[in-house]
């Protein structure tokens, strides 16, 4: 079996050169992405111990640095609220 260290994980070559291929394309935004009317899902993605974010809007798709959880928290306070309240408050509307 061949082996390749990249950044300090061990690659399995042979099962893993197409992941490391979209590693390569991919861009990841050091920008912190604001969530839209047009956001329609946040993925995590994982790579070696790091977990970052891939987002789809309707006519788009981005790659963050962030996770998941903290680009909904900053949002949330960007537009003046906090997770936790908009929690709370979604529990009231069920």
């Amino acid at each position: 079996m061949h082996y390749a260290i990249i950044s300090d994980y061990f690659l399995d070559i042979n099962t893993n050169i197409e992941e490391l291929n979209e590693m390569k394309k991919e861009q990841i935004s050091t920008q912190f992405y604001e969530v839209n009317p047009h956001t329609m899902i946040i993925f995590p993605k994982k790579s070696g111990s790091i977990v970052y974010s891939e987002i789809y809007e309707v006519d788009s798709h981005y790659t963050s640095k962030f996770t998941p959880f903290e680009l909904i928290k900053t949002s949330c306070n960007f537009f003046g609220s906090s997770y936790d309240g908009r929690r709370r408050n979604e529990k009231l509307k069920l």
